[in-house]
């Protein structure tokens, strides 16, 4: 009993790697951008402490609730539709998202309060591709593995 390794075993490793990649990069550079811009433009000042601490506290639950309790749920539901058109509203929906918080951080009439509140939000909605990514792409590398 010997292994052999898939014809197109490398490229298709590749391919998902290039593809994924710019996604999780950019999520994690969002949520460090959101952090930077709650410490640096939302409560700069010192007095500002514990607004802040609750600031990070709400964002970070609203990213860490909606993964933890709605990740099964939707790696459920990707089982049974089309994953590849899962994958591709969820990416359009997270970019969409991403640039709707952007331009409503950079609109200064908007109130901090708000601001921390839909953060999470708009995030959570998003958050739910993991579970049908993870499950796509080890499909599709067990099934080019010929597993």
């Amino acid at each position: 009993m010997t292994y052999t390794p898939p014809t197109h075993g490398f490229r298709t490793f590749v391919i998902v790697w290039a593809a994924r990649s710019p996604s999780v990069i950019g999520s994690g550079m969002t949520g460090f951008a959101r952090n930077v811009y709650l410490a640096q433009v939302l409560y700069p000042a010192p007095e500002q402490k514990a607004e802040l601490a609750l600031a990070f506290t709400a964002l970070n639950l609203g990213f860490t609730i909606p993964f933890v309790f709605g990740g099964p749920l939707a790696g459920a539901w990707a089982d049974r539709h089309d994953r590849k058109q899962i994958m591709i509203a969820t990416n359009l929906v997270n970019g969409l998202t991403t640039v709707l918080t952007l331009l409503l951080m950079l609109e200064a009439t908007w109130p901090p309060h708000r601001q921390v509140l839909s953060f999470p939000y708009w995030s959570s909605l998003t958050s739910l591709q993991t579970g049908p990514h993870m499950a796509s792409l080890l499909r599709l590398l067990l099934r080019c593995s010929g597993r």
